[in-house]
């Protein structure tokens, strides 16, 4: 009940104008790791799921809030977590001409294709069931609350997926923010 507060007052703050932004120059790389370590206990726990990452020595640096960014990270580990129940996880970033893709793939379960257009809605829930283990359930938020977030930069959101082959999800990250390329 907490989390579905919590993620509904979120996704409100958000799409009403009223969430706090504290944005300032990351290292990408950085967020991501600490995001990583933040479910490093979830995964530790899953003995027949890997969790591995592919980070670049440098990156150029994003204008964003730290903490959106890591909580878009971690809703989308927390995913992979919960719908693989075994095989690995990985998290890589790649540098693009003009911005940061950050990519997590999974060997779980899988989104079937009439439903990969959806998942980013609110309270979308699959119907192949919400997880593996039934008594850990979603509020349905997560997905819509990165993909606001990801838009507020500019940046996209998307997944490529197989059902019984697993997931990928890519969010992209202008290396300015929006805003500020177009200001004078």
């Amino acid at each position: 009940l907490t989390r579905l507060i919590n993620d509904f007052l979120d996704i409100n703050r958000i799409e009403s104008g009223k969430a706090t932004w504290h944005d300032k120059m990351i290292n990408p790389c950085e967020i991501v790791a600490n995001a990583v370590n933040t479910l490093s206990g979830a995964f530790a726990a899953k003995r027949d799921v890997v969790l591995s990452t592919d980070f670049p020595e440098q990156v150029p640096l994003i204008h964003a809030d730290p903490d959106k960014i890591q909580q878009v990270v971690i809703n989308l580990l927390n995913n992979a977590c919960k719908f693989t129940a075994e095989g690995s996880v990985a998290v890589s970033i790649k540098t693009g001409d003009d911005n940061l893709v950050v990519e997590i793939s999974d060997t779980g379960i899988g989104i079937p294709p009439h439903e990969q257009k959806h998942i980013f809605d609110k309270f979308h829930k699959s119907s192949t069931g919400d997880t593996i283990d039934p008594k850990d359930k979603g509020t349905g938020l997560g997905l819509a609350i990165c993909r606001e977030i990801v838009e507020h930069y500019g940046g996209k959101i998307w997944v490529e997926s197989e059902p019984g082959r697993g997931s990928v999800f890519y969010f992209t990250m202008p290396y300015i923010n929006r805003a500020e390329k177009d200001s004078p």
